[in-house]
């Protein structure tokens, strides 16, 4: 790739700056297809290789010259691709990631807080379903208990008693009753309360995300 600019041929960073840059040649490079003038390149190439600036500050002022209407003679010289890479591709795309690297941590963040919501919603719904069973086993055996109890009395009390463990019984199943029906609602409500938090956060989420890209 041959380009032109008498800022290579410079003996040093001063006497580069000093030179005018032209755009009366400005060309398209087949290998580049940068669009840039010649001197333009050049000066930005000298800039890099003295070490003493940053590139985009070499482009800047280039850039002010340019504005100014600065003008100069041109010869053959050549730049390395290499140099068009650096500016062209590898700035390019750590600019992009630099971009996208906040996007990424709020993702990075939104799937860790719907996640670790998720597992706690399993979780507690798994405590409350494992005490619910333990509660109605529990109340199936008292219940048990208390109707062979009652069977056993009945055979040797008279017909009067008889009446008596009859109510006993049936209040004995209406607490049975009670009680897993209570359980059933706190259940119910649990699961509820842990759906709508896991909810709500998610919305929280949402919101800020949009509050940041937007920002």
């Amino acid at each position: 790739m041959q380009l032109t600019g008498d800022a290579l041929n410079a003996p040093d960073l001063a006497a580069a700056t000093a030179l005018d840059i032209s755009l009366s040649e400005t060309t398209v490079d087949s290998n580049s297809g940068t669009g840039f003038s010649p001197g333009f390149l050049g000066l930005c190439w000298q800039k890099h290789q003295s070490g003493e600036d940053t590139i985009d500050s070499g482009l800047g002022e280039a850039r002010k010259r340019i504005a100014r209407g600065e003008r100069g003679s041109e010869r053959g010289t050549s730049i390395p691709l290499q140099f068009l890479y650096y500016r062209y591709f590898y700035i390019t795309a750590t600019s992009v990631l630099r971009l996208l690297l906040p996007l990424l941590i709020v993702v990075f963040v939104v799937v860790v807080v719907v996640v670790a919501a998720a597992a706690a919603a399993v979780v507690v719904v798994v405590i409350v379903a494992a005490a619910a069973a333990v509660v109605v086993v529990v109340i199936v055996v008292v219940v048990v208990v208390v109707v062979v109890i009652v069977a056993v009395a009945a055979a040797a009390v008279t017909a009067v008693a008889e009446q008596i463990i009859v109510i006993v019984v049936v209040a004995a199943a209406a607490v049975v009753v009670v009680l897993v029906v209570l359980i059933a609602v706190i259940f119910v409500v649990l699961v509820t309360v842990v759906v709508t938090a896991a909810a709500a956060t998610g919305v929280v989420v949402v919101v800020v995300v949009v509050v940041v890209v937007v920002r």
